[in-house]
């Protein structure tokens, strides 16, 4: 017989009795399910957080902090234990910066003046301040609702204006228009405190991690320029310097160059400089998401081996049923791998039945989790993007590994039915 007679034969034995094909393949079908289901869950969630964190952070910027020489700084928390003192970076170094790098990056200057409150007559606002250069709300990808961002102008005439979110106007002015109003900054324990801003524009806030808070914090911008205004001094109080690099660009010798730039400004300090990108970050996130995803679905694969044995059950079941088939076939010359061929590749296909169906089932489960995840957040007006991934690999191990359940399981039915005498097959009832 040849390999395609094998195949018919096989499907022609499993479709005489579908029901119980049906249930012998369920085990694999739930196995193979479960492991395209969280893997498509691990993949998507992913997939999701660098998009949205990309997303928020235009995908290629590099952050240069101070921090202390002696401080072990590798990743964002590092950073965040770390104090200083102000104005370690300086207007002279970030020009200077600039030029040295010829080019290759645009720099950001953002300074967080800190966490504080707004109010102009009704409900106090929580707000974080940030002074920042014109080119960052450039590159930005704020969703302006109302008003403009920063102009050449309001850096040139050194305007006491600022930008905030809807949140916080919908707070302060209610169904009022808050471009013009004015609004005074207070609690940041700066030198802005007291002070009054013109808004000119207003951005919608979006933040999952806020969702049913009534007054949630919300960022403010203020142009860089009003330092000025209220200070002689010639540092940025809590100052890190952010850039974007050019496409194209070997972003880890833009890093080393950064460090190395600035750490000739702190040799004589105990200061140094830290140069982060959002992808160090996300590297680990996702690590820990796939590791974490690969042990749940090594769990769920143990279903797998529960479907190879009702496999195996029900080839017995098969080679007891088809005794006189098997003696009648060995009377008329067929050999013992002929009969273990044949019963091998029904154990095969039953095997390969289940994956297709659990393979189809749980593309439909991670799709229809996805559609209700997408509802929830929409509803919630969370700003999330669900990006659903489905994992190629995934899928080719889930066959690859269904055919090996078959042949496995299908081993010793198949030789047992091979070693059977003619004559016992013949006289059995």
């Amino acid at each position: 017989m040849s390999i395609s007679e094998y195949i018919i034969s096989a499907f022609r034995c499993l479709s005489a009795s579908k029901m119980r094909t049906f249930l012998t393949t369920l085990g694999i079908i739930v196995g193979i399910s479960s492991v395209i289901l969280i893997n498509t869950i691990g993949g998507t969630i992913g997939k999701t957080i660098s998009t949205s964190l990309m997303t928020i952070a235009n995908g290629n910027i590099m952050n240069i902090y101070v921090v202390d020489k002696d401080a072990e700084t590798s990743t964002l928390s590092d950073i965040m234990t770390v104090e200083v003192e102000s104005d370690q970076f300086t207007r002279e170094m970030v020009s200077g910066y600039e030029e040295y790098m010829q080019g290759m990056v645009s720099v950001f200057n953002q300074t967080g003046i800190g966490t504080g409150t707004v109010g102009c007559g009704r409900d106090t606002s929580n707000v974080k301040a940030f002074l920042i250069s014109q080119n960052v709300l450039e590159s930005s990808q704020l969703e302006m609702t109302e008003g403009r961002i920063f102009s050449e102008g309001d850096f040139n005439k050194k305007a006491p204006v600022v930008i905030v979110s809807d949140k916080l106007a919908e707070k302060q002015f209610g169904k009022e228009s808050a471009v013009g109003k004015n609004i005074m900054l207070e609690n940041t324990g700066s030198y802005f405190d007291g002070r009054e801003f013109t808004v000119i524009g207003v951005y919608k806030f979006n933040d999952v991690f806020s969702m049913g808070d009534s007054n949630p914090t919300t960022s403010i911008y203020i142009p860089d320029v009003c330092a000025e205004l209220f200070s002689s001094e010639k540092g940025v109080p809590d100052f890190y310097l952010q850039y974007a690099i050019n496409e194209g660009a070997d972003t880890e010798e833009v890093r080393t160059l950064t460090e190395e730039y600035f750490d000739e400004w702190f040799e004589d300090t105990e200061y140094r400089s830290f140069a982060y990108m959002l992808t160090d970050e996300l590297d680990q996130i996702n690590g820990v998401i796939d590791v974490i995803t690969k042990i749940i679905a090594a769990i769920a694969a143990i279903s797998l081996l529960v479907g190879g044995i009702g496999v195996m059950n029900i080839m017995l079941v098969s080679v007891s049923e088809r005794t006189m088939e098997i003696g009648v076939r060995k009377a008329m010359g067929a050999d013992n791998k002929s009969i273990r061929i044949q019963f091998i590749t029904e154990s095969i296909i039953l095997s390969l039945i289940g994956s297709v169906i659990g393979i189809i089932t749980g593309l439909i489960e991670a799709k229809l989790l996805a559609l209700l995840i997408v509802n929830l957040t929409a509803s919630s007006n969370a700003g999330i993007t669900v990006d659903l991934s489905v994992p190629v690999s995934a899928v080719i191990v889930s066959v690859v590994f269904s055919f090996a359940v078959g042949l496995v399981f299908g081993v010793y039915p198949a030789d047992k039915a091979a070693k059977m005498e003619v004559v016992d097959a013949l006289r059995y009832e």
